[in-house]
């Protein structure tokens, strides 16, 4: 939990930072190429039940989620930067039941285009993307008993993910796709527990895996279908060109944003991964590499600066 009281921390100083920058009707100042955003969610649904004949369980979550963005523009560049963070826990049954996460995520991304020969959409491309998580993460089982039990499966920087790339850009409003023939991929795995059974595609005892030469191509999409219905999505996959070029490590995110008032909205994400060299446990009972795929719906509070 020492790591949901920094986040905490950390989008209240930045909150601060936001509120108190430049104000634009200060004529006596220059005007920034920066531009900044900066939102803050909250999410909380609860369902009690007393005597109640249809039965069910009684349930609780609260999902907290914090989105920065600073991006430099000149005639020439773009340089875009963001930051997303969330963290959810639920529990369901009574007070006795413990709260289990069911979000959990950090996502920085940086990227530096620069126009191609004089042209408005063709850039040159520079990425950065790198991606872990605040908490403990446990899956969970049962034995030949039926009794359940809980397995530690990841923790803060483990697994870790850090892509850059360097490549060319199309970009159009709202719209981009690159490609990228000079890409690398860095898998951390800083726990000795996980480091020791090889998880996340690292060699047992080793605590990073070091994928220097690959080809990569991301698109991404921000796009305003209707008044107050934003669709986003972001899709990112690497090969090696070393030994596997065939196999191609895949983040795919989602994002369908509705907004109700400047205040109140509601969100509709997905994220898919699928990486050969990580082992889960799939539907069938059997292990090995498969799709990963989470979907949640959200309905709560958004604060947006400026």
């Amino acid at each position: 939990m020492k790591h949901v009281f920094l986040l905490l921390c950390f989008c209240m100083s930045t909150f601060f930072s936001f509120a108190q920058s430049d104000n634009p009707q200060d004529s006596t100042r220059q005007i920034s190429p920066w531009t900044k955003k900066a939102s803050f969610g909250l999410n909380f649904s609860q369902v009690t039940l007393s005597n109640w004949a249809g039965g069910g369980q009684s349930s609780i979550s609260i999902t907290g989620l914090a989105s920065f963005n600073a991006n430099r523009e000149t005639e020439r560049s773009t340089w875009q930067n963001s930051l997303d963070l969330a963290y959810g826990q639920a529990r369901q049954g009574g007070k006795e039941r413990p709260f289990r996460k069911t979000d959990d995520q950090i996502i920085l991304r940086s990227n530096y285009s620069r126009r191609l020969f004089d042209s408005k959409h063709w850039k040159f491309n520079a990425n950065v993307d790198f991606r872990t998580q605040f908490d403990k993460g446990f899956k969970y089982e049962e034995d030949s008993l039926g009794n359940e039990r809980e397995v530690f499966v990841s923790r803060f920087m483990a697994p870790a993910y850090l892509n850059t790339a360097l490549g060319i850009t199309y970009k159009v409003d709202g719209f981009s796709a690159s490609l990228s023939p000079l890409s690398s991929k860095l898998t951390f795995v800083l726990d000795d527990t996980l480091s020791q059974q090889g998880a996340y595609g690292v060699e047992p005892g080793k605590k990073v895996r070091t994928q220097i030469a690959g080809i990569s191509m991301q698109i991404n999409v921000d796009y305003e279908v209707m008044e107050n219905l934003q669709f986003k999505t972001s899709f990112l996959a690497f090969s090696e060109y070393k030994d596997k070029f065939q196999e191609i490590d895949i983040f795919w995110e989602n994002q369908l944003i509705f907004k109700v008032n400047k205040l109140f909205n509601a969100t509709v994400t997905t994220n898919l991964i699928y990486d050969e060299d990580v082992a889960v446990t799939r539907d069938d009972g059997t292990v090995g590499p498969a799709t990963q795929f989470k979907s949640a719906i959200n309905i709560g509070v958004l604060y947006t600066l400026p």
